[in-house]
């Protein structure tokens, strides 16, 4: 699991869109990058875990590796660089990636609630969001293509302005 997974893992448990059974998996890395305590063992050996167990365990593994868990807001914006990136880089396709953005950050980061004047104007995202509710109004693979394409430069404008400024 590298630094970038270990990042969304954690947003995504903050704005508690991570499953239970996926926490373990950072446990796992830092054993196999050779450090290990008692509760990263622990964490790392949980089987069928629940978020109850597995939570605080978590935190605490990334509290022992001095790894600040971010806050609500932090964890937004990761997420949104994120998946983002990957649409505007071309290694998510359009579609799955605005399922992501909708599922993993929108939703569960209650950004409509943040919303002024457009849905998802709070970040910038009025322009992919009404883009992702486009989708189920297209039939033709031609205007899915066309969409698609669309979105790719939504993305790369969205990182340029909010993204580290490259898309790799």
């Amino acid at each position: 699991m590298t630094r970038g997974n270990h990042e969304v893992l954690m947003a995504r448990y903050v704005l508690g869109s991570a499953k239970s059974w996926e926490l373990p998996e950072i446990a796992d890395a830092f054993i196999n990058d050779g450090l290990g305590t008692p509760a990263i063992a622990e964490l790392a050996t949980m089987r069928n875990p629940t978020m109850a167990e597995a939570g605080p365990l978590f935190e605490r593994v990334l509290q022992e590796r001095g790894i600040q868990i971010p806050s609500r807001e932090e964890a937004v914006w990761m997420l949104l660089r994120h998946y983002l990136q990957g649409i505007a880089a071309g290694t998510t396709m359009p579609q799955e990636g605005l399922g992501l953005v909708m599922s993993q950050t929108f939703y569960p980061g209650k950004l409509y609630e943040t919303s002024r004047e457009l849905v998802g104007d709070s970040h910038d995202l009025a322009h992919l969001i009404g883009a992702w509710y486009e989708y189920d109004e297209l039939y033709k693979s031609e205007d899915v293509m066309n969409l698609n394409a669309e979105v790719v430069k939504l993305a790369q404008d969205w990182v340029r302005h909010h993204g580290s400024g490259q898309i790799s």
